[in-house]
C-alpha cells in the first residue's frame, strides 16, 4: 500500500516553493524507499505553457509544468513525469469530456461527488508504483477553489485509511515591525485550526522562522509540542534536508505511516544512504568554501522568476566549493536612454555587470528590452567575461554578434534582415548532434559526448543558412543541432575564456549531485579555473 504525505500551507502560500516537501521526500528516499512527488494546483490550466517564462519547468517526458516539479526532481533524483503536476483545470476538462461521451448516463455532474472522485483517481495514479508519494497542495487554504480539494483529501484519507496518510502544514511565522523577537503566534494558531474545519487535521506543523521555537511558542501554536519543528533560514536549499534530519521528520513519518513494514532490498538501503552521505559532502563543501564567484543575470524578469537558473548556478558553485552570489540586472537599466532616465539605476546596473566574474542571461517572453540585453552580451564579449546565453540570452548573443562584428542581422520578425522566425514547437526533449569538429570549443569539452539530449521551451529559431555561413566566417560557431543541420542548438565563439548561447534550456536537467554541464563550465571559468577541472 502506497503511503501519502500532504502538504499544506497556511498564511503564504506554497511558501518556499516547495523545498521543505522535496527535502522530505529526500529523507524518505535515504531510507531506501521508492519516493516520488506530485504538486496540485487549485487552478483551472491545464499545464504550465502559458506561465511566465521563468516560473516553467520542462520535464523529462517534454511536459511543461510548475517549477516545483523541478526541486522534486533534483531532490528525488528522478524523473518525475508531467502527470504529477495536477490542476482543477484537468478535473473540469475530464468531467466535461466524460459527460459529452455519455459516461454519467444522463444524471447531474457535481463537483463534489464527482469532482472529487476525479481528484482522488490523480492522485492515486501520480503515486503509481512508489512506496511512498509526496504531495504538496500548491495553494493557501482558505481560498473556496481550495476548498473542494480539501474535501477531495479528507475522502482519500476516510478511503485508504488514517495510517497511510500524513499531512504537514507549513506556516511563516510573523514578527512585529522593526522587532525580530517578538513572535506572533495567533495567524499560525488560527490557520491550524481552519484546516482541522475542513476536514484535515496536521500530523506535524512546520513553522518558517528565523529563530528557535520554544515550548511556550509551540504550545501556542499546536497543543502538541512535539508536532512542531522550526525551518529556520539556511544559507542554500541544500541545508534544507539536513535541517529537516536534524528535526528527525523522517523517523516522525516513519513511525506515523509505519514505513519500517515496507520491505526495501539491501541495494536501496545502500543507494539511499549514498546519497545521503554524498550530499553531506556538498554541503560541507559549500560551507568550507572561502571563494566567491559572482553572476551577474541579466533580464526583464526578477530574479525569482529564474528558480531553476539560480538553483543550477547554486548547484555548480557548491559541487566546485565556491560560494554563490548573484546580482540581478534589469536589462532596461543597461540601455542608453536609462542613463538620462534613471542615472542611478543606469550607474548601479553598469556598475553590478563590470563587478561580475560572469555574466548569464536567461529565457525570456518579450524583446522590449533585448537593447540592454545586447549591451550587456557585447560587454561579456568584448571583455573576455565568461558568458552563457539561455533562449533569448542565445538571441540576444547572436544578434550582438551579428550587429557588431557581421554588421547585419535585427530581432524584429518584420525586418528583412531577421534571421529569427517563431518555433511552434514548445515544450519537448530533443537530441542535440555536436557537429563541430573545431578544437578547443569549451561546449564539447563539458559536455564530453558527441550526441546528447536536452529539454526545450522553444519560442525562436535560426532560419537562415546563408547567415549561419557568415558568423562563422566571423567566428561565432555553430557547434551542435539536430542530424539534418537545420536546427541550431549551440553557438560559441572560440577565441574567448567561455562565451556559449543554447536555444535549449540546461537548467532542466542540472540537479544538486549532477550539474548542469554548461552551468559547471561558466563557474569554473568565472572563478579562473579550467572548464575541464
Amino acid at each position: 500500500m502506497t503511503k501519502y504525505v500532504f502538504f499544506t500551507y497556511g498564511i503564504i502560500e506554497g511558501y518556499q516553493k516547495g523545498i521543505i516537501a522535496a527535502s522530505t521526500a529526500l529523507l524518505l528516499r535515504a531510507r531506501g524507499l521508492k519516493v516520488t512527488a506530485a504538486k496540485i494546483e487549485p487552478y483551472v490550466q491545464l499545464d504550465g505553457k502559458n506561465l511566465d517564462p521563468g516560473y516553467i519547468f520542462v520535464t523529462r517526458d517534454g511536459c511543461a509544468v510548475v517549477e516545483e516539479i523541478g526541486n522534486y526532481e533534483r531532490f528525488v533524483d528522478a524523473g518525475v513525469p508531467g502527470s504529477h503536476y495536477i490542476t482543477s483545470g484537468q478535473v473540469f476538462h475530464g468531467l466535461v469530456e466524460k459527460e459529452r461521451a455519455g459516461g454519467f448516463l444522463g444524471r447531474s455532474v457535481t463537483l463534489v461527488g464527482d469532482g472529487t472522485d476525479r481528484m482522488q483517481e490523480l492522485i492515486e495514479a501520480a503515486a503509481k508504483g512508489a512506496d511512498v508519494c509526496i504531495i504538496e497542495l500548491g495553494a493557501e487554504i482558505d481560498p473556496p477553489d481550495v476548498q473542494t480539494w480539501l474535501e477531495a483529501i479528507d475522502e482519500f484519507q476516510n478511503r485508504v485509511g488514517e495510517d497511510n496518510v500524513a499531512f504537514i502544514h507549513v506556516v511563516p511565522l510573523l514578527h512585529l515591525p522593526d522587532d525580530n523577537r517578538t513572535i506572533i503566534t495567533k495567524p499560525a494558531f488560527d490557520s491550524h485550526r481552519s484546516i482541522i474545519t475542513n476536514g484535515s487535521t496536521p500530523d506535524m506543523i512546520a513553522c518558517v522562522c528565523s529563530n528557535a521555537l520554544t515550548d511556550e511558542i509551540k504550545e501556542k501554536i499546536c497543543f502538541q509540542p512535539t508536532e512542531v519543528i522550526a525551518i529556520n533560514r539556511v544559507p542554500t536549499s541544500y541545508h534544507f534536508p539536513m535541517l529537516l534530519q536534524r528535526q528527525k521528520v523522517a523517523e516522525f513519518l516513519a513511525n506515523k505511516l509505519k514505513l519500517d513494514n515496507i520491505q526495501v532490498s539491501e541495494e536501496q538501503k545502500r543507494s539511499g544512504e549514498q546519497v545521503i552521505q554524498a550530499w553531506k559532502r556538498l554541503i560541507a563543501s559549500y560551507d568550507n568554501s572561502s571563494q566567491t564567484v559572482t553572476i551577474a543575470l541579466v533580464s526583464k524578469y526578477q530574479q525569482n522568476l529564474h528558480i531553476s537558473v539560480n538553483q543550477s548556478l547554486e548547484h555548480a558553485c557548491v559541487y566546485c566549493g565556491y560560494q554563490l552570489a548573484i546580482k540581478w540586472i534589469d536589462g532596461s537599466d543597461l540601455e542608453p536612454e536609462a542613463e538620462t532616465a534613471f542615472p542611478t539605476r543606469y550607474r548601479d546596473a553598469w556598475d553590478s555587470l563590470a563587478n561580475a566574474n560572469g555574466v548569464i542571461v536567461p529565457d525570456g517572453f518579450a524583446h522590449q528590452d533585448i537593447e540592454g540585453t545586447i549591451a550587456a552580451v557585447r560587454y561579456a564579449r568584448e571583455h573576455g567575461v565568461p558568458f552563457l546565453g539561455i533562449g533569448l540570452g542565445f538571441q540576444a548573443a547572436v544578434l550582438e554578434f551579428a550587429r557588431n562584428v557581421c554588421k547585419t542581422a535585427e530581432i524584429d520578425s518584420s525586418s528583412q534582415q531577421s534571421v529569427f522566425v517563431i518555433d511552434k514547437n514548445t515544450a519537448c526533449v530533443q537530441s542535440i548532434l555536436f557537429c563541430n569538429e573545431h578544437e578547443g570549443l569549451k561546449s564539447r569539452e563539458v559536455y564530453r559526448s558527441r550526441q546528447i539530449t536536452e529539454r526545450y521551451l522553444k519560442q525562436y529559431k535560426i532560419d537562415s543558412p546563408g547567415f549561419l555561413q557568415t558568423i562563422e566566417e566571423n567566428g561565432m560557431f555553430v557547434v551542435a543541432g539536430d542530424e539534418s543541420k537545420t536546427r541550431v542548438d549551440i553557438v560559441e565563439l572560440k577565441e574567448h575564456p567561455f562565451f556559449i548561447g543554447t536555444q535549449f534550456r540546461p537548467e532542466y536537467a542540472s540537479q544538486p549531485l549532477h550539474p548542469a554541464p554548461l552551468f559547471l563550465g561558466l563557474i569554473l571559468a568565472s572563478a579562473g579555473s579550467s572548464v575541464l577541472r
